[in-house]
Order: structure tokens, then sequence, then C-alpha cells
């Protein structure tokens, strides 16, 4: 998969994927520690419409964008 941001600094970090029961690949960033909390985009936007907002999230929670 691509590359996100994330980790220590900014750091990137790889994507991960995982596939549907038809065969499409999902792809998604995991960012922190905590419980889980998942944020979906809509059909226009990518996991990068989150980056304003998951500071404030990965303090709690482990976040799946």
């Amino acid at each position: 998969m691509g590359m996100a941001t994330g980790g220590p600094a900014g750091e990137r970090m790889p994507m991960d994927a995982i596939g549907s029961q038809n065969g499409t690949r999902i792809a998604y960033e995991r960012r922190a520690a905590g419980p889980a909390l998942v944020l979906v985009h809509g059909t226009t936007a990518d996991h990068t419409r989150w980056q304003t907002i998951l500071p404030m999230f990965e303090q709690t929670f482990t976040v799946y964008a």
C-alpha cells in the first residue's frame, strides 16, 4: 500500500490493508493507542481528511482512518 504520515514527529508509516468479503482491498492508517475509533471519509476524500483532528483523538484512542 501507500505511505501515510503519522507516528513520532510525523514520520512516514505504511498504510495497512484488509480484504472485504468480495475481495476489495480496503486501505487504512492506524495511529496511537487506546480504544478503537474508526473514521470513515466520504467518496470524494481520503484518510488525509482527518489530519486536522487526529491529534485530539490520538490522545485517547487508537485511530483507524
